[in-house]
């Protein structure tokens, strides 16, 4: 699989579940968690010369959608159980219309986190407004939204 390691410190750790405990702290620590992988993501594919993975996002959304193919271990397996707390289970069922509903209202916010990532300047260690505008602009969510929409349907294992 294409994914062998994922950020997902802010939804996972211990100290920062406990912090969770309502669908908006754990907006909260899915914005974080996608600004800090992103951040680790763009430092990565920098040193190999290449492109930051786009399909961050999507990774996010299937394990808070519960439509993750992964082995559920470790971080993964936390941030499952801290999610599953916020939307109960239903007669053994994830409750697709609550997590799907979470998304589409917090996904912008997700993603504007995963843009503040890129805009930060490690050497100046401040933000960079030039950048976070372009940024900004050339990948606006509402214009990749429907490219992220029309990715999000293909089967988790044809995105690997």
């Amino acid at each position: 699989p294409r994914r062998q390691e994922l950020c997902l410190f802010y939804v996972a750790d211990t100290n920062e579940t406990k912090k969770i405990d309502n669908e908006n702290k754990l907006r909260d620590g899915f914005i974080k968690t996608a600004a800090a992988e992103t951040f680790l993501a763009w430092h990565y594919y920098k040193i190999k010369n290449g492109n930051v993975a786009s399909k961050l996002d999507e990774e996010l959304k299937d394990i808070c959608l519960d439509t993750d193919i992964s082995k559920k271990v470790g971080i993964v397996k936390n941030a499952k159980g801290k999610i599953d707390e916020i939307f109960p289970n239903i007669d053994g069922k994830t409750d697709e219309k609550k997590r799907e509903e979470f998304w589409k209202e917090n996904g912008k916010e997700i993603w504007k986190g995963m843009l503040c990532a890129l805009s930060y300047d490690t050497t100046k260690k401040n933000m960079d407004y030039e950048a976070q505008k372009e940024l900004n602009s050339n990948y606006n969510y509402n214009t990749i939204k429907d490219d992220l929409a029309d990715f999000a349907t293909r089967p988790q294992f044809l995105r690997w």
